[in-house]
């Protein structure tokens, strides 16, 4: 079966799987989008049912099944100008309008031929395209790190890579789970982005529009990135200094690629104009981030939540840098400058540990750099003769990973007294005998 076809399939399952997981298991609060994710998919069920960005009957939507008054409840703050307030981007639900237009119009023929099917944005398929589209996303993240790795050290470890920063990591959960939180849209962004430097290598200022296009899309999913995005020019920057000479084609690049994603970014700035007076805005508000003390241990350690403790599978491919480093210097550099970027911005984060949440959720945007570093460090144990610890080390993180996702979605639904966490003992073993556990429970029920 060719790779490309392999990729469609298993997606594909995915998202099937998951526009029917709703009518087999059932839903913690009723409505598919909760949490989170509400605040996405307001931005294109009022801009494409509505035709404004005024989200107070949006919310009141998502509210129907609470009671005045509940802390469940969405909305209520308002921004300095009066307009709901909204703190989330609106690049998800850009990518995910195609998919809400497809399913609104489906859910309309439904109910003219006499089938029960919401049209009002609320409904049963018109939430679930969201989801589908996270799906979607997440395929396009997992090509084109693929692509990548498979650029540098062929396809056995560019698949192992893969299936390792998949199934090893927080991105098997946002994808099976929670594909309507920004995280892989954000990923796919990344990775395309990264997919597009690496393979495209771009060099005339043409190319850096697009390549400034792109890192425009990156900040629409999560604005946090763009200090991540500012690597390009800090290479532009770093080859000047090296030649001890700025070209003209560079100053061009440099440019072109800051054009292309201020266009690209223009819708985020029109919605902060009409939400809150301002082309640009914080948000969260500047309290949000503690710029002089950030949680630098914490945020990599801590049990609640911490990058390494959650998802130990990311050392191999930060690990992997440096075996990468031999192959590619320039991109071993780029996957270090990125991680210790993000390290930092998470850490300053009021809520470093990312609210409820399946392990560090706001490294996600990592996954190319990371896949890279991991197939380095599996072709280095292939070249080796370590092939059989090369497929174990990946079969391990991913049954390990599988094993706590599942823990982790028993304890959301409800079971925590077969399935918590977050003490040390809980997040390393109980994994283990949560399965165990169900099993007992159910054998047990009347």
């Amino acid at each position: 079966m060719p790779v490309r076809t392999l990729f469609f399939a298993v997606f594909a399952a995915i998202a099937v799987l998951y526009l029917v997981s709703p009518r087999l298991i059932s839903r913690r609060y009723g409505d598919i989008i909760v949490g989170d994710a509400i605040f996405y998919y307001v931005y294109e069920r009022s801009a494409i049912l509505d035709h404004d960005l005024d989200f107070t009957n949006d919310y009141a939507g998502f509210d129907r099944a609470h009671a005045k008054g509940d802390p469940k409840a969405v909305g209520g703050a308002t921004t300095d100008i009066g307009r709901p307030l909204n703190q989330f981007p609106i690049g998800p639900a850009l990518f995910g309008a195609p998919f809400f237009v497809v399913a609104h119009g489906l859910a309309q023929g439904l109910s003219a031929a006499g089938i029960r099917a919401g049209t009002d944005g609320f409904g049963y398929l018109e939430q679930g395209s969201f989801g589908v589209a996270g799906v979607v996303a997440s395929g396009l993240a997992a090509w084109c790190c693929y692509r990548v790795g498979r650029h540098f050290f062929g396809v056995g470890a560019a698949l192992g890579a893969v299936l390792t920063v998949w199934g090893g990591g927080s991105m098997l959960y946002y994808t099976l789970a929670s594909p309507t939180y920004s995280h892989t849209f954000d990923a796919a962004a990344v990775s395309l982005w990264f997919a597009y430097w690496v393979i495209g290598k771009p060099t005339m200022p043409r190319a850096w529009a697009i390549f400034g296009a792109l890192a425009g899309a990156v900040t629409l999913m999560r604005w946090q990135e763009a200090g991540v995005m500012l690597l390009p020019l800090a290479v532009l920057a770093w080859d000047a200094a090296r030649a001890r000479r700025l070209t003209g084609q560079a100053i061009g690049c440099a440019l072109c690629y800051c054009a292309g994603a201020v266009v690209i970014f223009a819708p985020q700035m029109a919605a902060w104009w009409v939400n809150f007076g301002s082309l640009i805005a914080v948000p969260q508000g500047t309290e949000f981030f503690n710029l002089a003390q950030p949680g630098l241990a914490q945020v990599l350690f801590s049990t609640r939540h911490g990058l390494v403790v959650w998802t130990p599978g990311v050392l191999v491919g930060l690990v992997g840098l440096l075996p990468l480093r031999q192959r590619a210097p320039r991109w071993a550099a780029m996957g270090l400058a990125a991680f210790l970027l993000l390290w930092y911005i998470n850490g300053t984060v009021q809520d470093w540990w990312g609210g409820e949440a399946f392990g560090a959720r706001r490294f996600l945007s990592l996954v190319p750099f990371l896949t890279l570093g991991t197939a380095a460090a599996l072709h280095w144990l292939q070249a080796r003769g370590a092939s059989v610890a090369a497929i174990v080390l990946v079969l391990v993180l991913v049954v390990m990973n599988t094993l706590f996702v599942g823990q982790y979605v028993a304890f959301l639904h409800g079971y925590a007294h077969i399935a918590t966490y977050p003490t040390a003992r809980q997040l390393l073993l109980d994994r283990f005998t949560v399965p165990f556990r169900y099993v007992t429970h159910l054998w047990r029920l009347p």
